[in-house]
């Protein structure tokens, strides 16, 4: 793909994405860790969602407006309690699912907890093309089929656990990007750095709730082998950071595997997920989302979420479904994620231990990975005192083997 054909692309997604505020330079990548391919064509950012849909949500209430911090509209959600320990429950949209029947060796399966779309159109304009989504009919309200049986489907050979990052292809997975961190680099130098080549940055531009800024200069830096996430606020603006790790065979890819180690201070006011994200950054295409945390604090546990495709003609997703744990991003030490996207499945792991699978819905266009650190939606601005970090220690993706 040209240079001139990457640019259109940055150009036409950023405009449609965020009027007024495209201040994009490409770096085409021509490399990258594994493998060596074409360089990466990329599109605009996820759009921010409206703060009177922000503030509908109450934290723990039921059938509230529940915002997810990915840049496009929002889903009511019904608060499902966290289980203790890292044993994790299903959660889906609405309608209850049938008492399964007795097997001779049952595998263990949750009782989904909805998560509602909303009962009536939204009075809210966000901007840009979420005023059309908002307008349509209500997304679709179906149940997924949630596996939480480890030994029926869900492998990991991969040494979920290990603080070394893999190298290789695995099982029916080529890996296709990996980055251990070995450059350093000083904060305020990203765009000039290596990192540039091989890591897309979201910015300058505001984030999803419109509260902080995306500026990777301002944010990232590499030292002791982990790549730092310090968001912080300077003269009355919240710096963050949103990567997409470029691949050699093009922006994203339809299906995939995705596996890196990451830990955070606690930083209030502040949130965390990665995205798999539409190529055509139509939210209609849906959405997988892993780990996340709807604010960087201890009382928040990581959970893994997806919105089935929906209308890409209005841009609104299927109903959504989530995987929750008992297990806090905050100032509980290095974890590590993993995500396997596969035709008709999509499942999780962290720290080794199976969250489950996602049978019914799942997305099957191309999708890209990002790593967006950004405000909250839910508690106002941060306090400019806050500041903190999030880390990546190593990062690596796979494509889907034939």
């Amino acid at each position: 793909m040209s240079d001139t054909h990457i640019v259109t692309r940055l150009a036409r997604g950023l405009a449609r994405r965020r009027p007024l505020r495209v201040a994009a330079t490409l770096v085409t990548a021509s490399a990258v860790l594994v493998g060596a391919g074409s360089s990466a064509a990329v599109t605009g950012p996820r759009l921010a969602e409206s703060a009177a849909l922000r503030a509908a949500d109450g934290a723990g209430s039921t059938a509230s407006a529940t915002t997810q911090a990915r840049g496009r509209a929002t889903v009511a959600a019904t608060a499902a309690p966290s289980p203790t320990g890292t044993t994790t429950t299903g959660t889906t949209s609405p309608a209850p699912s049938p008492t399964p029947s007795p097997s001779p060796t049952p595998s263990p399966t949750p009782s989904p907890t909805p998560i509602s779309e909303p009962s009536s159109p939204r009075t809210s304009t966000p901007p840009g093309d979420l005023a059309a989504a908002a307008a349509a009919p209500d997304a679709p309200t179906d149940l997924a089929t949630c596996q939480t049986d480890p030994s029926a489907t869900l492998t990991d050979p991969a040494g979920q656990q290990s603080s070394t990052m893999p190298i290789g292809d695995l099982p029916g997975w080529h890996q296709v990007f990996a980055d251990d961190f070995t450059t350093p680099m000083a904060r305020g130098t990203f765009s000039s750095s290596s990192y540039a080549n091989r890591w897309f940055a979201y910015g300058p531009y505001r984030d999803t709730s419109g509260r902080g800024v995306y500026d990777a200069d301002k944010v990232i830096s590499v030292s002791g082998g982990v790549m730092d996430w310090y968001v912080h606020t300077e003269g009355g603006t919240h710096y963050v950071a949103a990567l997409v790790p470029h691949i050699p065979h093009g922006w994203g890819q339809k299906y995939g595997r995705y596996s890196f180690r990451f830990r955070s201070d606690t930083i209030r006011g502040y949130k965390m997920v990665g995205i798999l994200w539409p190529d055509s950054d139509n939210w209609g295409d849906g959405e997988i989302d892993f780990p996340e945390v709807n604010t960087l604090t201890s009382n928040e546990k990581i959970y893994a979420n997806m919105f089935r495709p929906g209308s890409t003609a209005t841009g609104t997703p299927g109903a959504a479904s989530r995987f929750t744990t008992g297990t806090a991003l905050s100032d509980t030490g290095w974890h590590v994620a993993t995500i396997e996207w596969a035709p008709g499945s999509a499942s999780f792991w962290l720290d080794g231990t199976a969250l489950g699978t996602f049978t019914d819905g799942v997305p099957s266009t191309s999708f890209h990975l990002v790593f967006q650190v950004e405000t909250n939606l839910y508690d106002g601005d941060p306090a400019d005192s806050v500041s903190g970090h999030f880390q990546l220690d190593w990062a690596t993706m796979y494509t889907r083997m034939p």
